[in-house]
């Protein structure tokens, strides 16, 4: 398992920085860069947008006596996933 996610820690940024480099080819580097930061960009709203609600459902399920596990498991993974 181990020697599985280390290939795949090292294979996956190999692949995004060959497919960087195949558009910026395509569109320009200066668009690709743009595109890079927007994406950045829309993806940290979106992850803080589903911590937010992560946050709301655990406060809510704590008001009503009851143990948040599912939502808080929800919040981890969308911290990782950011």
């Amino acid at each position: 398992m181990f020697r599985f996610l280390f290939l795949l820690f090292i294979l996956v940024p190999i692949v995004e920085i060959a497919l960087l480099i195949q558009v910026s080819e395509v569109i320009g580097g200066f668009a690709t860069i743009a595109l890079v930061i927007v994406t950045a960009i829309v993806g940290a709203k979106l992850v803080k947008q589903q911590g937010m609600g992560a946050i709301q459902n655990v406060q809510l399920q704590m008001a009503q006596g009851q143990m948040p596990a599912k939502e808080l498991f929800t919040g981890l993974c969308v911290i990782i996933a950011g």
